[in-house]
């Protein structure tokens, strides 16, 4: 089974339209470093789906804050994976819709949402309240179980891409747990945002353990990663 299949795509909603790196960039108004990582991180780029009313059949949705008429996906083939978090907030800082990133490099995926809001002073822009991200995976059982929890049982499409932004936070309790959770909405994003900055500082400390030169500081930093895995064990 390939990835994108997991998002079930109708077939009006399917589309391979390339999406240049020269295009993203000036869209991006990317100069300097900004730009040379991005053309040294991308191979391709693709939009291969829009999530419409017309397409899916689920309601668009709209209020004084958000505007989900139509939800991107697009696939992006990396050449260099090093900057990926810096890479995607670029690109979805770029598109004002809603978008799902599915990025490949070699034989791995990395999945990203992120929940946006109007830009009350400039209608073309939106204003970015959080990104989700998965980190990178195979697609073994687990993420196949995950990934086929993506159904178009939904009354709107802001609920249905939500859907989409909790199970990719669902994966770090995933991680943790060892299972996939049952019930998966918008209680699991606090316990995955708890979950991932735990890892992010334990690799943080685990990388500072390496640079200590004392005996001290290396132990100090052993301690604080033995509590930190401690934390994570208590909350499977």
């Amino acid at each position: 089974m390939e990835i994108l299949d997991y998002f079930k795509l109708p077939n009006r909603a399917k589309l391979d339209q390339r999406i240049y790196v020269k295009d993203l960039i000036h869209f991006a108004e990317a100069t300097g470093p900004t730009k040379t990582m991005i053309e040294k991180s991308i191979d391709t780029m693709h939009l291969v789906g829009i999530i419409t009313e017309d397409t899916s059949k689920i309601w668009k949705y709209e209020d004084d804050s958000y505007l989900y008429e139509e939800i991107e996906i697009i696939n992006v083939v990396l050449k260099d994976n090093s900057k990926v978090k810096q890479l995607n907030e670029e690109i979805q800082r770029v598109f004002p819709n809603p978008v799902v990133v599915i990025y490949k490099y070699q034989d791995k995926y990395l999945l990203s949402t992120a929940l946006k809001r109007k830009n009350k002073l400039d209608d073309k822009k939106s204003v970015i309240d959080s990104i989700q991200t998965t980190d990178w995976f195979k697609l073994d059982s687990m993420h196949d179980e995950l990934l086929s929890k993506i159904n178009y049982e939904k009354n709107s499409l802001k609920e249905f891409y939500e859907q989409i932004d909790y199970i990719l936070s669902a994966e770090y309790v995933a991680l943790i747990t060892n299972n996939v959770p049952e019930q998966i909405d918008f209680t699991i994003k606090s316990k995955s945002i708890m979950i991932q900055e735990l890892l992010v500082k334990k690799k943080e400390l685990i990388e500072q353990e390496k640079e200590e030169s004392s005996m001290q500081g290396k132990m100090q930093c052993h301690m604080q990663i033995k509590q930190i895995e401690e934390m994570l064990e208590k909350m499977k």
